[in-house]
């Protein structure tokens, strides 16, 4: 599977359960988009038999999704793609799941997509903070190829707008909220502001952020007060996928609602579930915050990561890079002719101390090379440059010393 995203809980009225809470959507490697439902509590059914039972789940509900760089839950059966070329595109899901290949039925007069914005493809992470509950707008988080994190709100309702004019009013649009997101992994956004993110060494961070996109390149005050930097858990190292979002409904022993429900894939494929009642305490060893019964618990199997995942390579830099390179190469020959441009092959890793330098402007060339791609209508050739280009600026970033001041 390329991806793996929840949707969001939907909006209601105050005292009225959320309509949407346990629903996800997976992206085959052929683009087949698929409906998931889950209304258990983590009992342990590696069949996936029981939760998943009788609500739609695993039924194709449309198609042609291989090609997105990011594709996000944007609350209210909103779905947020970003194309190649960097175009943010509109999509809203209605039904309940029922079968539909074609992507006809559930998606029917609601703008599917559209375009709503441009410039998204230079992203390293794309995560929200969804429609849901009272919130009646979609939150965008943004990090930069630098680390900067930046915001964005879209209040529209997917109205054909490449320019991103109108769905995104307000002064703050694509303002710098934080900076330093560089090491991470995985970064996902769980609602209500919150997000979790992965460090390469597998310890679980927590951030909230309550701000509306003030301009602080420090981060300093949307997260004030948040318990954001926080760990609150470890061992997420070999995680797939990783997404989750509020839940309304009570643990099974009485724990309190809001609480967060975490779904994650491990280097199996299996599902696993995990209840989170905390705010962001600090807790390495995570026992305090994942309240109840079933932590951990595996609720079904088959989710296998996308042959593209490269959770797997080695975590050595030069060992990591030179498996991203040859892989860089099988995709490269098996690009179309159309698309092949020389040299055909990249340079094998050469000492560590060569290579700083080296890297460096080969990832400023990998970029450049996606966007000229992008352009060009390359979908293939943009992705192949775009991961590799991640994989020398994650080299330089832990390989290479920062320069003395």
């Amino acid at each position: 599977m390329r991806h793996i995203f929840y949707t969001g809980n939907g909006t209601a009225p105050p005292g009225v359960a959320r309509p949407h809470v346990g629903r996800f959507f997976t992206v085959e490697d052929d683009g087949a988009l698929r409906y998931f439902r889950y209304d258990g509590f983590g009992e342990l059914d590696p069949t996936g038999a029981n939760g998943f039972v009788g609500n739609g789940s695993g039924n194709q509900v449309g198609r042609g999704f291989d090609h997105f760089l990011h594709v996000l839950g944007g609350g209210n059966g909103i779905v947020l793609a970003v194309a190649p070329n960097g175009d943010l595109t509109w999509f809203r899901y209605t039904g309940a799941g029922e079968h539909d290949p074609s992507g006809t039925n559930g998606f029917v007069e609601n703008n599917p997509a559209n375009v709503i914005g441009n410039g998204f493809h230079s992203f390293r992470h794309l995560f929200v903070s969804p429609r849901e509950g009272q919130t009646t707008a979609t939150t965008i988080f943004a990090v930069a190829e630098n680390g900067d994190l930046l915001w964005f709100r879209y209040e529209g309702h997917g109205e054909h707008d490449p320019t991103g004019v109108r769905g995104f009013p307000g002064p703050n649009q694509g303002n710098q909220i934080g900076n330093g997101f560089l090491g991470f992994r995985r970064i996902v956004g769980v609602g209500d502001g919150a997000f979790i993110a992965v460090r390469d060494n597998g310890d679980l961070i927590w951030f909230r952020y309550t701000g509306n996109g003030e301009l602080d390149p420090s981060g300093t005050n949307g997260f004030a007060e948040n318990n954001s930097g926080n760990q609150i858990g470890n061992g997420f190292d070999t995680v797939r996928h990783l997404f989750g979002g509020l839940t309304d409904r009570p643990g099974l022993e009485g724990q309190a609602a809001p609480a967060r429900v975490f779904y994650f894939v491990d280097a199996n494929g299996d599902l696993r579930w995990l209840r989170y009642g905390g705010n962001g305490e600090q807790d390495p060893t995570g026992s305090l915050g994942f309240d109840g019964p079933h932590q951990g618990n595996q609720i079904g199997n088959g989710f296998s990561a996308s042959r593209m995942d490269t959770t797997n390579i080695p975590r050595d830099p030069v060992d990591r890079l030179g498996s991203a390179i040859e892989s860089a190469n099988q995709k490269w020959e098996a690009l179309p002719e159309e698309e092949r441009q020389e040299p055909e092959s990249l340079p094998a890793p050469q000492p560590l101390g060569v290579l700083c330098s080296q890297y460096k402007e080969s990832a400023a060339l990998m970029h450049a090379e996606a966007s000229s791609a992008s352009q060009a209508g390359f979908a293939q050739l943009a992705e192949v440059a775009t991961e590799l280009a991640h994989e020398y600026d994650e080299f330089v970033r832990i390989a290479c010393p920062p320069p003395v001041e």
